[in-house]
């Protein structure tokens, strides 16, 4: 799958969460896909592809991500996450679903699998968040950032100009939020740091410690 086939191929559905965009391909059983952070369904393309003939595949964009489209005040925890999913799967009449998470999506799929046993056929978590280990120590000074309302400016210089941004990144170099999160003995940023960035700068003056309930 493309990036083209991949927005035209784009659903949404219109849930008590918000208007939550995913894509959906392939035949059989339901299996429901939940990405990490800052990333979209687009991530799980090449899982798609391959499993197709055998599942029907659907890629959530998680709240706060991608094309969902939610309110200011939409609470965006992992736990809210989890619920929007159950909303998901009610609007398209799925009882029962295969649920795989990566990442910080992995969190979510445990909460969901916690909350919501009876809708799971099975569960599949690749390289995740878990109980222990959350909030990574790699999160802990973005968050600080974002209490303290110093966030932003550290991510406007890739806002105005990402080209530059993704040029030093694909040459191995450091860029400001990678310093900002980069640990002792780390070989670079964590996607769950990136996660608690995006979800609390997306929605930075707009109810941030609801916000950070879901990231501590």
């Amino acid at each position: 799958m493309d990036i083209a086939t991949f927005h035209a191929s784009r659903c949404f559905a219109r849930v008590k969460s918000g208007r939550i965009a995913f894509f959906e391909k392939g035949q059989g059983p339901t299996a429901l896909l939940v990405h990490g952070v800052p990333l979209n369904g687009y991530h799980w393309r090449h899982v798609v592809d391959r499993i197709q003939h055998r599942r029907r595949c659907i890629a959530i964009d998680l709240m706060g991500l991608g094309y969902s489209e939610i309110a200011p005040s939409q609470d965006v925890s992992f736990i809210a996450q989890a619920h929007m999913i159950a909303e998901v799967i009610d609007a398209l009449g799925i009882e029962q679903i295969d649920l795989i998470g990566n990442d910080s999506g992995g969190a979510v799929a445990q909460i969901f699998a916690a909350h919501y046993p009876n809708r799971l056929t099975s569960l599949v978590l690749t390289n995740c968040d878990v109980h222990d280990g959350w909030p990574p120590s790699q999160v802990l000074p973005l968050m600080e950032h974002a209490r303290n309302g110093t966030l932003a400016s550290i991510f406007q210089p890739m806002i105005d100009r990402p080209d530059l941004a993704r040029e030093r990144s694909n040459r191995g170099e450091s860029v400001p939020v990678s310093q900002l999160h980069r640990s002792e003995g780390s070989d670079g940023p964590s996607h769950s740091a990136l996660f608690a960035a995006s979800i609390v700068l997306a929605t930075e003056g707009r109810g941030l410690p609801k916000i950070l309930v879901g990231l501590r």
